[in-house]
């Protein structure tokens, strides 16, 4: 198995070295791996609906901001966790 860090070193030596081979070799791999790897870079996309999380920006004024503080502490949540139990009970209402 390939880790993110040979790939990060493969595709950094493919723009430097003359040949695929030599790039592999400074990446430790073999040249059949690199072939592949430069063929399909990067992890396959996951489906939406299988995904644990989705990331999300949270864009409020100060106002907004206090509130939410408020409502965590009165649910005696972390922020973080007030936020993640608010966005299940959103997604199941979704549903």
């Amino acid at each position: 198995m390939v880790k993110d860090g040979q790939v990060r070193i493969l595709m950094r030596r493919m723009n430097r070295e003359k040949t695929l081979a030599t790039a592999a070799a400074k990446a430790g791999m073999t040249e059949k791996t690199a072939r592949k790897t430069k063929k399909k870079p990067g992890r396959p996309p996951m489906n939406p609906e299988d995904r644990l999380s989705e990331i999300v920006t949270l864009r409020m004024n100060w106002a907004d901001h206090e509130q939410l503080m408020r409502d965590a502490r009165a649910a005696g949540l972390s922020v973080s966790a007030y936020l993640q139990e608010c966005w299940r009970q959103t997604k199941q209402g979704r549903r």
